[in-house]
């Protein structure tokens, strides 16, 4: 009778993921949207699973942790509107609560009662207070060295999403409420702003960072706009006010970025042979794993991206010994990959220069496309090395900056007047000089 039961809630659990899945982005969407049900409900309905034990007794700290964990979404979230000039959104709110305060929360009772119910039972095995404090701190060890690389992986790849400021036209200049479809065989519906110039010198598609919004974007527009260009800024798949909430550092970004070009060309007032790129940290990496399929793309400004996921993966833990950071960043990959069907492995922008796509497993021509690199010198997030091998690796056009003293994403602020004319600079450039083949 028991296996029935375990064969039915199996049966649900695949039924009920596999028909989430037209309505979100990933299966780690499904997983975590479903959870608290499987769980909460099936479990115990089914007599299948007993409902998890409190690890905290005491109700006055019971009602201070559930808490913290109903008021870090909403700090979060409040702390990004702030640094983006965002808003708060009810909904992504609600979101957020239910993902930390509910799913995560349940799967982390099972987890500890799991390892608790293990160290009582290899208890019994042993005498000796010393031999049974040295499996406590065992089970510990090996318990927080699972659970260190999954929160990390499951923060990294879930965004509660912050929508972007309001423009006001008076103030920000004319500009035009857009959406559009990523490409690829799940299509996501992005949405962003198109700042217009009748007189325009080019267009430029601007790709923002991890765990922003096109909002933070503003300061570069204005720049981009200043120089004689017009602007297409918009959310990837998993921010501001675009679909989804898995976020994959670029291995299916690209494909939102291929998006943008799409919608680009669709307009008249855009002239497709003066078509550029602008990419910050994730932003810039996706942009080059698109380039093998933007030919026509005239040159591109990367700043602050990482060259290779998998190594960035490791860098998180590099204040430990390497072989432990290797271990630690294997298995936060693994998780990744669970959550949100891609592997960290397969995002190597500096691959993808080379001419390797990892991702695609095939190999293309070496890009050609003109690219100004830029790093700041103190990028404590991502080392300015990794710039410096997507230079190196770079065969076409290229000029490198590192600016001493600047932080992550922080090169324009050093000198925004040097920024805008170089830039302008560099893309008008490319016009002139096209690519070679």
């Amino acid at each position: 009778m028991r296996i029935s039961r375990i064969l039915i809630l199996i049966a649900v659990v695949a039924a009920s993921w596999i028909a989430a899945q037209p309505a979100v982005t990933s299966r780690g969407e499904a997983f975590w949207l479903l959870f608290p049900l499987w769980i909460g409900a099936g479990g115990p309905l089914l007599s299948v699973l007993p409902r998890p034990r409190r690890i905290v007794r005491s109700r006055l700290l019971r009602i201070g942790t559930i808490a913290v964990l109903v008021l870090f979404p909403i700090g979060y979230i409040a702390w990004v509107a702030w640094m983006t000039g965002g808003r708060m959104d009810v909904v992504e709110t609600a979101t957020g609560i239910y993902f930390f305060a509910v799913s995560l929360e349940i799967l982390l009772l099972y987890v500890f009662g799991a390892f608790e119910a293990l160290h009582v039972r290899m208890t019994r095995r042993v005498s000796g207070s010393a031999s049974r404090a040295a499996l406590r701190v065992a089970n510990r060890v090996v318990l927080y060295a699972i659970l260190v690389p999954f929160l990390f992986s499951v923060f990294l790849v879930h965004r509660v999403k912050v929508r972007p400021p309001a423009l006001d036209p008076r103030a920000d200049g004319p500009f035009e409420e857009v959406r559009f479809l990523s490409r690829g065989p799940r299509p996501v519906v992005l949405r962003g702003w198109f700042f217009p110039n009748p007189d325009a010198a080019g267009t430029v598609i601007a790709c923002h960072g991890v765990g922003t919004n096109r909002g933070d974007l503003m300061l570069h527009v204005d720049l981009l706009r200043a120089a004689g260009f017009q602007v297409l800024a918009f959310d990837f798949r998993g921010h501001g006010e675009s679909g989804g909430h898995t976020v994959t550092y670029g291995f299916r970004e690209r494909e939102d970025v291929l998006g943008a070009w799409d919608y680009v060309l669709s307009r008249p007032d855009v002239d497709p042979d003066r078509i550029f790129g602008v990419g910050f940290s994730m932003g810039g990496a996706s942009l080059i794993e698109a380039l093998p399929d933007l030919p026509a793309l005239r040159a591109a400004v990367i700043d602050s991206s990482f060259s290779d996921l998998r190594e960035m993966a490791r860098h998180q833990f590099r204040f430990f010994p390497r072989p432990v950071a290797e271990i630690l960043g294997a298995m936060t990959e693994f998780f990744g990959w669970l959550q949100a069907g891609s592997w960290a492995g397969e995002v190597r922008p500096v691959e993808t220069l080379r001419g390797t796509l990892s991702s695609r497993v095939r190999t293309v021509a070496r890009i050609r496309t003109p690219i100004l690199f830029y790093h700041g010198g103190a990028d404590s997030m991502i080392p300015p090395s990794s710039t410096e091998a997507l230079f190196a690796a770079h065969a076409g056009p290229k000029l490198l900056r590192i600016e001493p003293g600047a932080g992550h994403g922080q090169v324009a602020i050093a000198d925004i007047v040097r920024y805008r004319e170089e830039v302008k600079e560099f893309f008008l450039a490319s016009v002139i000089s096209p690519k070679k083949p």
